[in-house]
C-alpha cells in the first residue's frame, strides 16, 4: 500500500508539472505584501519563492495552472495567468510566531521584446493560519506581488 501511495503521489506531480508553462522560466526578485523583498526561481509549471517581511521570512510554492495571451502590438507579450499555492513564514519579534497561508492566485505578465526580462503582477487570495502565543487563528488573507523576471 505504501508503495501505490508514493506511484500515485509521483503520478499527480508529474503531471502537475507537465501543464503548460505560464510565467517565464528563470530567476526573479519581487515585493509586495506581506513579503517586502523576496527571490524566486521558476522551471516549468513550479515555483518558489523566499523573502524578508515585516519582522520575519516567508516562502511560497507555488503551481501556475493556466495562462491566456493578450493581444498586444511592437513585438511585446501580455499573458494573464492564474494557480494555487501555499506560503508560510515566522517572525521572532514581539512574541513570536508561525503562519501557513494556501491560496489562490492571478497575475498578468508582460514580456519586452528584444529583452532578457518581463515584468509581472500578481494577487494572491487565501486563508491564513496563524500559530502565535500558544493559540491558533484562521481567517481570510491576501498576498501580493510586482516583479521582474530574469530569462
Amino acid at each position: 500500500m505504501k508503495r501505490f501511495k508514493i506511484l500515485v503521489v509521483t503520478s499527480v506531480l508529474f503531471v502537475l508539472s507537465s501543464l503548460g508553462l505560464a510565467q517565464s522560466e528563470g530567476f526573479g526578485v519581487y515585493s509586495g505584501w506581506p513579503e517586502w523583498l523576496g527571490i524566486q526561481y521558476q522551471s516549468s509549471s513550479l515555483r518558489f519563492g523566499g523573502g524578508i517581511s515585516f519582522l520575519g521570512l516567508g516562502a511560497s510554492a507555488d503551481l501556475i495552472i493556466g495562462e491566456n495571451q493578450l493581444p498586444v502590438t511592437g513585438g511585446n507579450e501580455l499573458s494573464w495567468y492564474f494557480g494555487a499555492g501555499a506560503g508560510a513564514g515566522f517572525w521572532a519579534f514581539l512574541g513570536g510566531g508561525f503562519y501557513v497561508f494556501p491560496h489562490g492566485l492571478i497575475g498578468i505578465e508582460y514580456k519586452l521584446a528584444g529583452t532578457t526580462y518581463s515584468f509581472y503582477g500578481e494577487a494572491q487570495v487565501g486563508a491564513s493560519i496563524v500559530f502565535a502565543g500558544g493559540g491558533t487563528a484562521i481567517g481570510p488573507d491576501f498576498a501580493t506581488r510586482v516583479g521582474v523576471i530574469f530569462r
